[in-house]
């Protein structure tokens, strides 16, 4: 069985440790997981199988110019304990820190997968050492084909290897329905994403379903699980807006399915995403998704609108209006469990290709 170390920046909150999760339940494989930062959720922690074996690394890698000091410790102690059979290793978080950890690990034979859109990389002042360690790297996959294509348009990407790039979907499995019963009293949107103003688009979701008519409002609830750093800042904008009766925080929910099933509409306001999993896990269960088209991925997962309802990015009318022709047309559970059905077998087969 072959074996490959996983850096990553934490394991906490986000869709990338569920796709970590998925990928080492479908392919056979042997993972050490190292992390760079010692917050976790333990629920995240308990899911992963058994052939992910957490290493203990007693440093903490700070954000900052230190940190870089720190990160190549770091892989230099986990090398010394592979005893010479140094596994290839693979960054698997967005960040400096773990792609210099996955680079000192293993110089020849590490792997870059990249998670989010690609332009919010050029955000930090350190992307030009990153742009450096990604030319070096062994290969650098992408979650969606326009994430690649957008990559690789930046002027940053010119001198790297476009021979190098796979494509690997992300994917869902164990995805069945669940028996637990929503009780919320009456009808219902859902959204579920971390309260992070850096890349979801609460100003936008909470002002158009302000907009929409009276009678709608009255009639469905907008319930939005998730939790971060900004969620102080959404439930104000929620009582400015004079919603705190209609739109409820829910905070973390381990479990997402039973509101999936139930809600009449799952609505993505997003300002950026690599691929979005909350799109495929709805689409899963059937809901009809409405989403902006951010770059990149919601348009590719609902193939330009064929699978559900996309607006343009930061238009509160054009998410009002699309929300009632939802309501009038939503598409059939069976129409949204096929996509992502078939999504989650194109990402299972080239996962498998690219490391089994």
């Amino acid at each position: 069985m072959k074996k490959y170390v996983f850096i990553m920046n934490q394991f906490k909150t986000g869709g990338v440790e569920t796709v970590l999760t998925n990928l080492a339940q479908s392919v056979e494989i042997e993972i050490d997981l190292l992390l760079a930062h010692p917050e976790t959720d333990q629920y995240l922690l308990d899911r992963l199988p058994s052939n992910v074996h957490v290493v203990e690394q007693p440093i903490s890698v700070p954000r900052s110019a230190k940190g870089i000091l720190k990160a190549i410790q770091v892989g230099k102690n986990y090398r010394r304990t592979c005893q010479g059979q140094v596994p290839v290793a693979i960054n698997f978080s967005d960040t400096l820190t773990s792609l210099l950890i996955a680079r000192t690990i293993n110089p020849n034979h590490y792997y870059s997968w990249i998670h989010c859109n690609p332009q919010a990389l050029l955000n930090a002042k350190t992307y030009p050492l990153y742009w450096h360690l990604l030319k070096g790297a062994e290969h650098v996959a992408f979650i969606s084909k326009a994430q690649e294509e957008l990559f690789y348009s930046l002027k940053q990407s010119r001198r790297l290897d476009q021979s190098k790039a796979i494509q690997c979907y992300n994917f869902l499995i164990g995805q069945d329905h669940s028996d637990e019963e929503v009780k919320v009293g009456q009808p219902f949107f859902f959204s579920a994403a971390r309260l992070d103003l850096r890349s979801k688009d609460y100003p936008t979701l909470i002002a158009a379903y302000k907009k929409l008519p009276v009678a709608i409002k009255d009639r469905y609830q907008l319930l939005i699980a998730g939790d971060g750093d900004d969620h102080d800042q959404v439930a104000k904008m929620i009582e400015q807006a004079g919603l705190n009766d209609r739109i409820k925080l829910l905070g973390t929910v381990q479990d997402v399915r039973p509101y999936l099933q139930a809600c009449t509409l799952y609505l993505h306001a997003s300002i950026s995403e690599g691929f979005s999993m909350a799109i495929l896990e709805a689409l899963s269960q059937g809901a009809t998704v409405v989403a902006a088209d951010c770059p990149v991925g919601p348009a590719e997962l609902l193939d330009n609108g064929k699978y559900g309802y996309l607006y343009q990015l930061r238009d509160v009318d054009g998410l009002s209006d699309q929300i009632q022709v939802a309501l009038e047309k939503p598409f059939a559970p069976t129409v949204a469990k096929e996509r992502a059905q078939k999504i989650s077998q194109t990402g299972i087969a080239s996962v498998k290709e690219f490391l089994a």
